[in-house]
């Protein structure tokens, strides 16, 4: 990968919530490893490392394309899902490859061979799209943005029904960082927002999959339905279990009529 102009090599890797990230970067004579205990921010991490080394606060620099092999493109089409990434669509439109992410849409360029670029809508910042090539069949695995993502077959028969989402409404805490998440359901859609441990807030619309599964731009959420059918907790990235808060019903005023002493 290139980063900001220069030559890059790396590789990453997860386990629950640590990560790890090797950055070398053979022009500079460069290269360092970050170790973290929660992954969710560990992309960001490593661009502001980026930034510090190579003194290029602020630039943006925008990767060389290529031809496309167009031959390829019947194999990269479909629906893929991430963890932590959310719903990816992948289609061709006016002879162009296009991402849609989350409901984004994203036109590609190529970069090389099975790797696409593109800009996220109204910014500068572009993303990468990554296709783990297959033998002769359509291809399992992409990458966006170095997370992985794997192909899914939607449910086209399923038939969302919003009236069913206002039970998921409230909000609910991750214990271990304190995080908490607000679902409101908000003109028929279900809106989720984020408040992490960076005292920031990220808010998103989320794209059902079934009755209990939801893509978002920061992954899969799935909520825990109990026998009763109340909803106790929502779990984030298949990794991060968020308890809901239930805040206790106002207790009834106490009426007291004095009795008459006659």
């Amino acid at each position: 990968m290139t980063y900001k102009g220069v030559d890059c090599f790396g590789h990453s890797g997860s386990m629950s919530t640590y990560g790890c990230q090797l950055m070398i970067l053979p022009e500079k004579k460069l290269a360092f490893v970050l170790m973290v205990s929660r992954i969710a921010f560990m992309k960001r991490l490593v661009g502001t490392i980026l930034d510090y080394l190579l003194g290029a606060l602020g630039e943006q620099v925008k990767p060389v394309a290529s031809k496309p092999d167009r031959t390829s493109w019947s194999n990269y089409t479909g629906s893929y899902l991430g963890m932590r990434t959310g719903l990816a669509i992948i289609f061709i439109e006016n002879d162009q490859l296009v991402l849609e992410l989350n409901g984004q849409r994203i036109p590609l360029e190529a970069h090389s061979h099975g790797v696409y670029f593109g800009n996220w809508p109204g910014s500068d910042t572009w993303c990468s799209v990554g296709f783990v090539a297959e033998t002769t069949c359509p291809v399992r695995y992409i990458m966006i943005d170095e997370k992985p993502c794997e192909r899914f077959e939607r449910d086209f028969l399923f038939s969302p029904d919003p009236t069913s989402w206002r039970r998921y409404s409230g909000t609910y805490r991750e214990n271990v960082n304190n995080e908490t998440i607000d679902i409101q359901v908000e003109d028929h859609g279900l809106v989720l927002r984020l408040h992490d441990n960076d005292a920031s807030t990220i808010e998103g619309t989320c794209i059902p999959l079934d009755e209990t599964r939801f893509a978002w731009s920061g992954g899969l959420i799935e909520f825990e339905i109990a026998d009763d059918g109340t909803v106790p907790a929502l779990t984030a990235m298949q990794v991060y279990r968020f308890e809901r808060v239930f805040t206790p019903a106002p207790k009834a005023a106490r009426r007291i009529s004095k009795k008459s002493s006659l």
